[in-house]
Parts: structure tokens; sequence; C-alpha cells
């Protein structure tokens, strides 16, 4: 499973509504699809999106998109 872009609209952000959204779509994906993974590329130097994958237990995996994005990896 790829997760394209995640974003909260800056006007909202710093309220835990990242957390929140990102728990409830990975817990969607969990019982909606046969997975073993879920992917997603990050700006590294996107340092609040950094924290907030790690927390979810998303970790590098050493590979780089297309567009010199680092890939992320959650084992679900």
């Amino acid at each position: 499973m790829w997760l394209d872009r995640f974003f909260i609209d800056a006007a909202h952000q710093g309220f835990g509504l990242g957390s929140i959204m990102l728990e409830a779509l990975i817990k969607r994906i969990i019982e909606e699809y046969d997975c073993p993974e879920i992917y997603l590329s990050i700006v590294e130097d996107n340092q609040a999106a950094l924290h907030l994958y790690r927390k979810f237990g998303f970790a590098f995996n050493g590979e780089s998109d297309y567009n010199n994005e680092r890939l992320m990896v959650k084992k679900v």
C-alpha cells in the first residue's frame, strides 16, 4: 500500500489532527486491505512529518523515489 500524500492545512496544524487522522487511516487500511506494509515518501527536512511518521512506526528503508524523496515503510 502506498500513502501518496498526507496533509493537514497550515491553519489546522498543531492541534493533534495529524495523529488522529493518520491513526484512523492506518486502521482503515489494515481493516480493508490485505497488505503487509504501508509505504510513503518524505522530504527529509520536514521534521514535523518525520516525527509524526516515526511515532506511528514508519522507518526509512534506505531507498528514494524518483523525486529523490526518502522512502519510509511501516510493517502492519
